[in-house]
């Protein structure tokens, strides 16, 4: 705190030289007197490492903050936010961890097969809990703790770059790092807002209706595990331009082919920012070109498996989670005026007073446009996706300009200094807040915590019974998510629609196979699909009642043929076992060709005797 303080007291020193060397990109003098230079304060100076390693420290905690509140609460550090971890995370990295941790597969198969699930996200957390021993599940706290790490470094280098101040750099990281704003393009601000609800005796219920959404920086993959990744490449990028090189030309352009092996929709922005970058700031034009080809090179195998393997399993595995999905031009556009507002006055003060913010303007500025690109191209991508570009770029760059033109005016009294550190502690005080409330409310972090508890508690209790790793389980999803990752099963349909080997047809009949086997009648079974294409928010059925409809015509044709004959369908996906509530009647095919292999108290486990097809 006193370094802080200190920082507040004294202003960076000037480097004249630095302003002179500048001069053939025609610096404003604002630009010229405010520039330092970085052997005023080396990377590797005792103030800056110190500052780093609070600011990494702090993001790790603020992260990895679930985990040990769950352990203080129940002993142990599992902890789950939201659906999509638990049924697309999870499932891949914990097959991977108990057969090959570095390499991924798809977990709906024993065999297993290509998975588009990015190795750079979710590898390194899967050797890090195998190694230390934590368990499958203990593959989520690795996750946040590198999350933490890694995003705190990239918010400290990037603002370190840009400011010159270790400590103030520190500062700005840690307001982004717990600004419930900062996604939305709107720090600060929502931040503040969002405080004065939640410190209403009934705060809205959207913040805590569905996963944690208040600091949703720190959602699972994205953009916890990938956002080191386009800061990185926002640092190195920076570096480059100010002192241009071989050497870091060449690092920037391989930070931006990394880019393609971690985050699709962050490569994307970046080559977009960065002929952005070229226009706005055409006498560094070199650095962006280089850069840009450097990185697409490096980046072409990915595309070209990517390529290859759509031509293998054909399109229904994306389609199915609006990837690539054709739409009106205008439809669907996610217009902010606000930030069409905050990006053009940035464009001027970029031209006007800081052309060596111009990337970190385009990257913002092309993360915005591709949100809409559906106007050019007529695809639905997950657009909304990147919003996690422009969103994260807006905040940052506003952020940092703030703290410039504060560091930049000279008449602050000593009580003026102590006020803004206090406004500032408080910012971090609630953001902290925040957190502890949303990973300990949020709907479906309950229910999945609640589900797990049940879940150790059915396994824990004799007699039990170890099933056979690697084959298949249906039945209530409630125990199956949970024996899929601990015990290493194949769910027969939870992971199934993120499959590339299923298609369509194949999907409609393990979701009715499925339900079949946990005892739902047809007129259940119909009730439960038309609730499911009525809230779906994803795939070509959700603009196209026609496809709707044959989805469901497919699904009850299916269970028909499934009632009809189950063991050919259970033949076909090799189920060996199927979980049942206890507390519901058993259904009539458990007669014969099963045996009850666990009793309550949650669930009665069932194994198949009749037929050896039990792997696929």
């Amino acid at each position: 705190m006193k370094a802080i303080f200190r920082a507040f007291l004294s202003r960076p020193e000037k480097d004249r030289t630095q302003v002179s060397a500048r001069t053939s990109d025609r610096p404003c003098r604002a630009e010229a007197q405010l520039h330092v230079s970085t052997s005023a304060v080396p990377l590797l100076k005792r103030d800056c490492l110190v500052a780093a390693i609070i600011c990494t420290f702090v993001g790790m905690l603020v992260s990895a903050l679930p985990h040990l509140l769950w352990w203080v609460k129940t002993g142990s550090p599992a902890w789950i936010g939201s659906y999509d971890e638990l049924v697309c995370y999870y499932p891949v990295s914990c097959q991977a961890y108990h057969s090959h941790p570095a390499s991924l597969s798809d977990p709906t198969f024993a065999t297993g097969g290509a998975t588009m699930f990015p190795w750079l996200q979710l590898v390194p957390g899967i050797l890090t809990a195998k190694v230390l021993g934590w368990g499958p599940l203990g593959i989520g706290m690795a996750w946040r703790l590198w999350a933490g790490f890694s995003v705190a470094l990239g918010f400290f280098l990037v603002s370190y770059h840009f400011l010159k101040s270790p400590w103030i750099a520190a500062l700005v990281s840690g307001l982004l790092m717990v600004d419930a704003g900062m996604i939305w393009s709107r720090p600060i601000v929502n931040h503040t807002r969002i405080f004065a609800q939640m410190w209403q005796a009934n705060p809205p219920e959207w913040f805590f209706s569905s996963y944690p959404v208040l600091l949703l920086q720190w959602r699972l993959i994205t953009p916890g595990l990938s956002l080191f990744y386009l800061l990185f490449h926002l640092w190195l990028v920076a570096r480059a331009r100010e002192q241009p090189s071989r050497g870091r030309i060449a690092l920037a352009g391989l930070s931006f082919g990394l880019l393609f092996y971690a985050y699709f929709y962050f490569w994307t922005a970046a080559g977009l920012a960065l002929a952005l970058a070229l226009l706005v700031d055409f006498p560094q034009r070199k650095v962006y070109f280089h850069t840009g080809w450097i990185g697409g090179l490096a980046g072409l195998p990915l595309v070209f498996y990517s390529a290859w393997l759509n031509r293998v399993y054909g399109m229904d595995w994306l389609q199915r989670y609006d990837k690539f999905v054709p739409i009106p031009r205008f439809s669907e556009l996610l217009i902010s005026k606000g930030a069409i507002l905050m990006l053009g006055v940035g464009l001027i003060w970029v031209l006007l007073r800081r052309r060596d913010w111009s990337y970190l303007w385009a990257v913002a500025t092309a993360g915005f446009l591709l949100v809409n690109h559906q106007i050019v191209t007529g695809l639905q991508i997950e657009n909304g996706h990147w919003g996690y570009v422009w969103g994260i770029g807006l905040s940052l760059f506003y952020v940092l300009w703030l703290a410039e033109a504060l560091l930049r005016w000279g008449r602050w009294s000593s009580i003026m200094k102590c006020g803004l550190l206090a406004l500032c502690g408080f910012h971090l005080m609630a953001g902290v807040w925040f957190r502890v409330l949303e990973c300990t409310r949020s709907r479906q972090m309950l229910e999945i915590q609640a589900n797990y508890a049940r879940y150790q508690e059915q396994r824990t209790s004799a007699p039990t019974q170890e099933l056979a790793p690697n084959t298949v389980i249906a039945g209530d999803p409630a125990f199956v998510d949970f024996a899929g990752l601990v015990e290493d099963l194949r769910p027969l349909e939870r992971s199934a629609s993120l499959s590339p080997r299923v298609t369509n047809e194949e999907w409609d009949a393990r979701v009715a196979l499925n339900s079949y086997l946990e005892g739902k009648d047809a007129a259940a079974f119909a009730a439960e699909q038309q609730a499911y294409f009525r809230d779906t928010r994803m795939g070509p059925w959700t603009r196209d009642p026609q496809q709707k409809d044959q989805r469901l015509r497919n699904r009850f044709a299916f269970y028909r043929e499934v009632s009809f004959k189950p063991e050919a369908w259970l033949n076909r996906f090799g189920v060996r076992y199927v979980a049942l509530r206890a507390s519901a009647p058993s259904p009539a095919y458990l007669s014969a060709g099963w045996r009850r292999v666990q009793t309550g108290p949650h669930w009665d486990i069932w194994e198949r005797t009749a037929g050896n097809h039990f792997a696929r």
